[in-house]
This record gives C-alpha cells, sequence and structure tokens, in this order.
C-alpha cells in the first residue's frame, strides 16, 4: 500500500475513500434494515440495498472527499510540518 500511495497519491486516496465509505454506507445500510425487522417483527432481507445510495457515496469519495482530503492535508503539512525543525 505504502509504495502504492507513493507513486499514486492522488488515486490511491480516493480509492481508500471510496472502499472505506463503501463499507461504511453497506453497514449503515444493514443496521438500517436490522432496526425496520425489528421494528415489524419480520425477518432481515438485505435484498433492500439502496444501489443509487452506495454508488452516491462511491462517487462523492472518488470525486469529491478523497482528492479535497488530498489536497488539505498537503496544505495542512506545508503550514504545519509534522517532521523537521519546526515539528512538535
Amino acid at each position: 500500500y505504502m509504495s502504492v500511495l507513493t507513486q499514486f497519491p492522488l488515486i490511491t486516496k480516493a480509492m481508500t475513500t471510496a472502499m472505506i465509505g463503501m463499507l461504511g454506507d453497506t453497514t449503515a445500510q444493514f443496521l438500517e434494515e436490522r432496526v425496520r425487522a425489528k421494528k415489524e417483527g419480520s425477518r432481515i432481507r438485505f435484498r433492500n440495498y439502496d444501489r443509487r445510495r452506495g454508488l452516491a457515496v462511491l462517487g462523492d469519495a472518488v470525486l469529491i472527499s478523497g482528492p479535497l482530503m488530498h489536497f488539505a492535508y498537503n496544505i495542512l503539512e506545508s503550514a504545519i510540518p509534522v517532521a523537521g525543525p519546526f515539528a512538535s
């Protein structure tokens, strides 16, 4: 992961953000379905997975959140260095 991150930082961060976002959204949808099933007294049916919502999370992560965090952290790193003579 670290070698790919060094070679392709923007793409790697965007894909990592997408994977984490999709995992989080899938978990959230599962928990929502579990609450619904418990409330209605029925079985959990994960067939109700909202693909549009999942694709929206994926698109946001790849096109907005991942690249935004990449550039924002670069700006923060230049303003507040983590390593070097001025690091705390």
